[in-house]
């Protein structure tokens, strides 16, 4: 419809640019052809190709709706495909995540075993350290009693002797 106006435009102004140059002329401008009737034939000479144009604008516009409905399509379907992959991918990541965390698992749960058997271990012997420092504390004491027995012993047979003689000797001393 733009083309047609402007082509329109274009055969009025063409009317008027020729009405002026025959007046500057200085010729008499016959009367056989009026304004109205030399805008009606520049219009008549001017239509083919304002309809031509407006054909192929239409047909280009056509042609443009259909390109950018396919290049849609195409876009829409790269899309759906993206999407698909984009997802497929997404679930083998998280296959590959799901079995690193249970194999990870797997490894803390063994290495759990070792360091509790580990811990067991150092008790275990931790326990037995303290058995012998008991055991050993016990023959010490055990020691310093007899050798105190002893002594308390050799006292006692000096200050009450156990036999004659000694009695003798204890009331000598006195």
């Amino acid at each position: 419809m733009e083309i047609r106006k402007f082509a329109l435009s274009l055969a009025v102004l063409a009317g008027l640019c020729s009405l002026n140059t025959q007046a500057q002329t200085g010729k008499k401008v016959t009367s056989h052809e009026t304004i109205g009737q030399r805008i009606d034939t520049l219009a008549k000479k001017v239509s083919p190709a304002v309809e031509k144009a407006e054909k192929a604008g239409k047909e280009k516009l056509n042609a443009d709706e259909k390109k950018i409905d396919a290049d849609a399509k195409k876009v829409g379907s790269e899309v759906k495909h993206a999407g698909k992959v984009g997802k497929e991918k997404v679930c083998a990541d998280a296959k590959k995540n799901n079995c690193k965390v249970k194999h990870a698992e797997k490894a803390d749960k063994a290495k759990s075993k070792s360091d509790v058997k580990k811990v067991k271990k150092g008790v275990a012997k931790t326990e037995q350290k303290v058995k012998r420092a008991c055991l050993k504390d016990k023959a010490k004491i055990k020691a310093w009693e007899k050798a105190r027995k002893a002594k308390k012993s050799n006292r006692t047979s000096d200050v009450f002797p156990s036999s004659a003689d000694s009695l003798f000797l204890y009331q000598r001393r006195l």
